[in-house]
């Protein structure tokens, strides 16, 4: 089934790519109509909510079936982009470094430089490309053992989880990254997780959501455990892309292409269908090049460069959206069946993006500015330096 959706999303995507804007008669001066007729007339989902906003707030929304704005979701892994936020914003203040080893800030991970995994940095965890392979295997994550805290869960998922390649060689899709840069951040900032993760909400005005605990004290899992609703989700949205989270340069660092050059054998399914990842996002570009080439990744194609689309959807359906070029978000509340729910999500986002699309250019005077280049607070980070750090990439992924 999941190899099904992919091919069909990828047909769905070509098609998109090589069809002009639909030409829908007007059928009033509202911008939205077709919009609103479209999310109408749609056989992919019978219960969904649309918000699209931008850095300001709400543009339009709207609602079909029984879903409503309110309506408390758990998104999955769309919960990645809100902890990874949180994280760069220690990273803002020097709280913590991205080029920082975990033995810097976890006591019992290896300084031998002979063992790999004492070179796995922050960056290598929130990019997903530490040396962990072994995908969504591995069902033992940390609120799954209610007799351990999240911080001993950890260590010993550390002790009991083999590392498979060099750091920053090999990208894998899987869970232990961010619960290891949770930790890193327990201990630089002296705070359990499950207070200063409240905190966030509270601080972003997400005020009816929440992270399961799950019934014992070895939770939340940052990478997929956050509750929350479209309204909730909608105040991170125009925090984040009004720059009032972090700063647009610091956002820009995160939407950046980070892959090495390899995926993982079980992260390949993940990669084709939904293209490139950065620090907590998605670049949207599909492309079978890993598949043909035995998981090599090629360079992100210009196509999506240009196109700038980035996403954190979530297995359930849940799919916030959002468009750098345009400069507008966009948010799928819908919940239901996962993997068969987020690939109808991605169905009804390819085809009514061209409609929302035409509706946000008419509401702008003229084009979008560079919005990296945006007024910004003076930081003491050089994230282009970061950058060609990072991407001086190991000729080969290296197996250890």
């Amino acid at each position: 089934m999941a190899k099904t959706l992919a091919l069909i999303l990828l047909s769905a995507r070509s098609l998109a790519d090589q069809t002009e804007t639909p030409t829908v008669p007007v059928l009033s001066a509202d911008p939205w109509a077709n919009v609103r007729r479209v999310l109408e007339l749609q056989p992919f989902i019978r219960d969904v909510a649309l918000v699209v906003g931008d850095g300001n707030g709400r543009l339009f929304h709207q609602t079909k079936g029984d879903m409503t704005l309110d309506r408390e979701l758990w998104v999955a892994s769309s919960s990645k982009m809100v902890f990874v936020v949180r994280a760069m914003q220690e990273v803002e203040k020097g709280t913590i470094r991205l080029d920082d080893p975990v033995n810097k800030y976890l006591d019992y991970w290896t300084t031998d430089s002979n063992d790999p995994r004492s070179r796995v940095t922050l960056f290598h965890l929130l990019s997903f490309q530490s040396g962990y392979t072994f995908g969504l295997s591995k069902l033992d994550s940390c609120w799954l053992k209610p007799w351990s805290n999240f911080s001993t869960c950890v260590e010993r998922l550390y002790h009991k989880f083999p590392l498979s390649a060099e750091p920053g060689t090999v990208w894998d899709y899987n869970e232990f990254h961010n619960q290891v840069a949770a930790a890193v951040l327990e201990k630089a900032l002296g705070i359990k997780l499950q207070t200063f993760l409240s905190q966030d909400l509270r601080d972003w005005n997400m005020t009816h959501s929440r992270y399961s605990d799950h019934f014992g004290p070895g939770g939340p899992d940052v990478s997929g455990d956050l509750v929350t609703s479209a309204e909730d989700y909608e105040q991170f949205m125009v925090r984040y892309f009004g720059g009032r989270l972090v700063s647009n340069k610091t956002a820009a660092f995160m939407e950046e292409d980070h892959m090495p050059k390899r995926c993982s054998l079980p992260s390949l399914p993940m990669v084709m269908p939904q293209g490139h990842y950065g620090i907590g996002n998605w670049w949207l570009c599909p492309n079978v090049y890993p598949a043909l080439h035995g998981t090599k990744l090629g360079p992100l194609p210009q196509r999506c460069r240009d196109a700038q689309v980035h996403s954190d959807q979530g297995i359930f359906g849940f799919w916030p959206v959002w468009d750098r070029r345009l400069g507008y978000w966009m948010l799928f509340a819908v919940g239901g069946i996962p993997v068969i729910s987020d690939g109808k999500s991605e169905l009804l986002q390819l085809s009514l993006k061209p409609f929302i699309d035409k509706a946000v250019n008419s509401l702008r005077s003229g084009p979008s500015a560079d919005w990296a280049d945006l007024a910004d607070s003076p930081s003491s980070i050089d994230w282009e330096q970061l950058a060609a750090k990072f991407h001086s990439q190991l000729p080969a992924p290296v197996l250890v």
